[in-house]
């Protein structure tokens, strides 16, 4: 079943996601509970809709381990089938409306489990709803696999790029570990998502941008500007009213040399791959340069922090030319360095 026949319905009612799950009706007998989990492993789709219903009327926490086993094991096997658009028994006859119920109730319940293994089958319905997106984001590194293969896949591409600027984010704002390989996944996503002109991915990267708030990457986001002000993208009034303001902000927030270690750790992000080469070359010689500029800027040194900045954005600029940067690093690396030498 195509996922678009979720669409009308998520649209509508996916905004009562984002608050606390319902506490229930009162407690039905234990045995109704028994049924309704039965029902929902080997009924037909109208009966799993209908003890599903009843299931999603309790209060998670409190179902008994068989039945909250059930609910992901049922969640997982919704979308393995969406994402690999195997059609679904039953669906048809159950129409938008009535599948559109059954999933959210699979997906709000499994979000309020909390579990290990209910936040593991929540990534592929990062595209319901955003407090869905931030349990999947508190998952790290384990989930940034995933999202990026969604993304690859075109399956809820602009779900997933949110969930990975929630990641990001999250690490950032709770020091929660992020390993520089999935910051670097989560990079390279953002960079293929801006050459994409389809509106998921659009939408996607504004919002990934807004959510990361890190000013190193607003040379992208102004580049992403830039390139839809040129082809008329729809999404342009996103950028300037969402995405640029807030990351300017965090810019202004910052200050210089917060902002030049920014992207001094970007530039590590980058660069922690294998490297080899002129490559290696490049990021050695920005990372002893952007160094020098953070002692500067640490010391009260404007000037002359100023002038190794711009020696960097004509180091990265040129590593371009020698396929030691690809185009995109270049303008996080060298927009990074000129942005801060703005302020100075």
């Amino acid at each position: 079943m195509p996922r678009a026949l979720l669409t009308p319905v998520l649209l509508t009612v996916t905004a009562t996601l984002a608050g606390a799950p319902s506490s229930g009706a009162a407690q039905a007998p234990a045995e109704s509970i028994a049924v309704w989990t039965q029902q929902l492993q080997t009924a037909t789709l109208a009966d799993r809709l209908y003890g599903m219903g009843r299931l999603a009327g309790q209060r998670p926490q409190s179902l008994p381990a068989a039945t909250q086993q059930a609910i992901v094991a049922e969640l997982s096997r919704i979308n393995d089938a969406l994402e690999n658009n195997v059609p679904i028994d039953g669906a048809t006859e159950l129409g938008p409306e009535g599948f559109g119920e059954y999933y959210l109730d699979l997906a709000r319940t499994a979000r309020s489990l909390g579990t290990p293994e209910a936040n593991r089958a929540l990534i592929l319905s990062v595209g319901v709803s955003l407090g869905i997106q931030r349990r999947v984001a508190r998952l790290g590194d384990a989930a940034i696999p995933s999202l990026a293969h969604m993304i690859d896949q075109r399956y809820e591409p602009q779900g997933a790029l949110e969930t990975l600027g929630l990641a990001w984010f999250w690490a950032d704002s709770t020091s929660a570990p992020l390993s520089n390989a999935s910051r670097l996944v989560i990079v390279r996503e953002l960079f293929a998502a801006s050459h994409n002109p389809d509106p998921d991915f659009s939408a996607g990267i504004g919002a990934a941008l807004r959510w990361i708030g890190d000013p190193a990457f607003l040379p992208l986001a102004q580049a992403i500007t830039d390139q839809a002000q040129a082809s008329g993208n729809v999404f342009l009034g996103y950028y300037k009213i969402e995405t640029l303001p807030a990351l300017t902000a965090a810019l202004t927030r910052l200050g210089p040399l917060a902002s030049t270690v920014r992207t001094r750790r970007l530039l590590g992000v980058l660069c922690s791959g294998t490297v080899s080469g002129p490559r290696q070359g490049a990021c050695e010689s920005l990372a002893n340069e952007l160094d020098a500029a953070i002692a500067h800027l640490q010391a009260g040194r404007t000037r002359p922090a100023a002038n190794v900045l711009e020696a960097v954005a004509h180091r990265a600029d040129d590593a371009v030319a020698i396929g030691a940067l690809t185009q995109d690093e270049a303008t996080l690396i060298a927009g990074g360095a000129r942005q801060v030498i703005a302020r100075l």
